[in-house]
């Protein structure tokens, strides 16, 4: 009697293993799991139960109890499941956005904030750039929305990939991007804005109809404290270098005098 015991055990063990590999939906499992289980424990109380007068009543009791609690324990973790996804989906949303996969303004507010207050603790210098599709209305207008996020997408993907792993990227909005360019002096950073600015000029954006098009862009280059000697106004001056950029014929990059 022993040997059988281990025996169905062992089978029991071997059919649920084969269960959860499976590729059976999700309830299917459940039900198997919980069958197999179910017989398992009714095969070693009849052996050691025999006899018993109520021993039917209690497995008929014991099976209904565990489907239930099966099923209502498989659908609360598929709720909590479902729900810390969303939740980190929200989360990474609030901060990322949500076209090019960069920092959104929201999180380039939160973060230039910190890292501001580092460099000046550090005696660190701090340069930004802000960048500017020149003319991205005409692309929306000739092409279409959904062909100027391609646009955008792959000019997010350039500025990435042409900056330092730890410089910090964002779309600040609509065709508007920034550099954030950690303990950078203002002339390195005046060279990785020209350096942006070739590559995109030179690079083909291929739209979803195989079109190919040309973009330029206007940057404005700002430097705490060699261009601004008040850090609260760092972004300001950024921002009217970038001003200047466009107002001088675009496709340039103007530093902050």
């Amino acid at each position: 009697m022993t040997y059988f015991a281990v025996l169905v055990t062992i089978a029991v063990g071997i059919c649920i293993g084969v269960i959860s590999t499976s590729k059976l939906p999700k309830g299917w499992k459940v039900f198997f799991l919980v069958t197999f289980c179910n017989l398992h424990i009714t095969i070693m109380a009849n052996i050691v139960l025999r006899g018993y007068d109520q021993l039917l009543t209690l497995e008929i009791i014991y099976w209904i109890l565990t489907y239930i609690a099966g099923y209502t324990s498989f659908y609360l973790i598929e709720y909590l499941r479902t729900s810390n996804m969303l939740l980190k989906k929200y989360k990474e949303e609030a901060i990322v956005d949500y076209l090019t996969g960069l920092n959104n303004y929201r999180s380039f507010n939160s973060m230039y904030g910190v890292i501001l207050t580092n460099a000046i603790n550090k005696g660190e210098q701090l340069s930004v750039l802000f960048i500017d599709i020149d003319h991205f209305k005409k692309v929306n207008d000739t092409y279409g929305h959904p062909e100027g996020d391609i646009v955008l997408k792959k000019l997010g993907e350039l500025l990435k990939s042409n900056t330092r792993s730890y410089d910090i990227v964002s779309r600040n909005g609509g065709e508007e991007f920034s550099v954030i360019l950690l303990d950078l002096p203002l002339e390195n950073a005046a060279n990785v804005g020209e350096k942006l600015r070739t590559i995109i000029e030179g690079t083909s954006f291929e739209l979803s109809d195989g079109t190919i098009i040309h973009i330029t862009v206007s940057v404005g280059v700002a430097n705490y404290p060699t261009t601004t000697a008040d850090p609260d106004n760092l972004l300001v001056d950024a921002d009217k270098a970038l001003y200047k950029a466009k107002k001088a014929g675009r496709n340039m990059v103007i530093v902050k005098e």
